[in-house]
């Protein structure tokens, strides 16, 4: 799966955001390991490429959808991804206020 260099991010994090109509300052808000410039060549590349991308993008959505599937086939306890999301919310909460 791509993603902005030199981070961990996918670009289609950065593109949902973008598409729900979060500004580029916005988005690097929620993933303070992108810089400004990143999100906006991203943005820049999909408006150049939109058909290109719509359609990575949806492909990544199901391959996401798949994942989250399997991993609850895999773990019968209906409440193993609340949990597993929980654990990540603080991290996630502690990036957003830097």
């Amino acid at each position: 799966m791509p993603r902005v260099a030199p981070t961990r991010v996918h670009l289609h994090y950065v593109l949902r955001c973008y598409k729900q109509g979060e500004r580029p300052e916005e988005i690097v808000r929620h993933f303070p390991t992108i810089e400004l410039a990143d999100a906006y060549a991203v943005i820049a590349y999909y408006l150049r490429n939109r058909e290109e991308m719509d359609e990575f993008c949806r492909q990544a959505e199901e391959e996401e959808e798949r994942a989250v599937a399997e991993m609850q086939a895999n773990n019968p306890d209906p409440g193993f991804l609340d949990r597993v999301f929980a654990r990540a919310e603080p991290q996630r909460k502690r990036k957003q206020a830097r």
